[in-house]
């Protein structure tokens, strides 16, 4: 597998600069960079592919994902906000939504922003209530938020 992701790395990287301005190859580059955790590389060829129509939603969730493990907060929240915003079936259940509002909330989570987060994973546990630790984390933050009362 890590043989066959560095393959694809250079392979893409090699079409990338062959055909710069073909952002189906940005975003395939840039998708395998983020599985590969070169997310600083990762970063500049997803903001590239964010601008094809075809993979814009996908590109700012990878994207967001990628300023996340930079531990950029501020950044990660903005486009996965984003990525939501722009989704049209982003409040429907399907795979991409949870996905993308999972690590909504988990970077509203790392963010402090407790009530915002609760609100997210609420939504995630209604679509689907087994949904990686979705329930749990739900669970978590609202015991958090009684143990320290209207502060919060």
């Amino acid at each position: 597998e890590k043989d066959r992701l560095a393959f694809e790395v250079e392979e893409f990287r090699e079409r990338s600069s062959h055909f710069p301005t073909d952002m189906v190859i940005r975003y395939e580059y840039g998708r395998r960079l983020y599985e590969a955790g070169m997310y600083d590389e990762a970063i500049g060829a997803l903001q590239e592919a964010q601008n094809n129509p075809r993979h814009r939603v996908d590109a700012k969730y990878l994207l967001g994902r990628s300023f996340m493990s930079q531990k950029m907060l501020p950044e990660a929240l903005d486009t996965l906000k984003k990525a939501i915003e722009e989704y049209e079936m982003a409040m429907e259940g399907d795979a991409k939504s949870k996905a993308i509002h999972y690590w909504y909330a988990r970077a509203l989570e790392e963010s402090g922003k407790i009530k915002g987060a609760v609100d997210v994973y609420s939504q995630i546990v209604r679509w689907e209530f087994t949904y990686l630790d979705a329930r749990k984390r739900l669970a978590d933050l609202r015991a958090r938020l009684e143990a320290a009362g209207p502060t919060m």
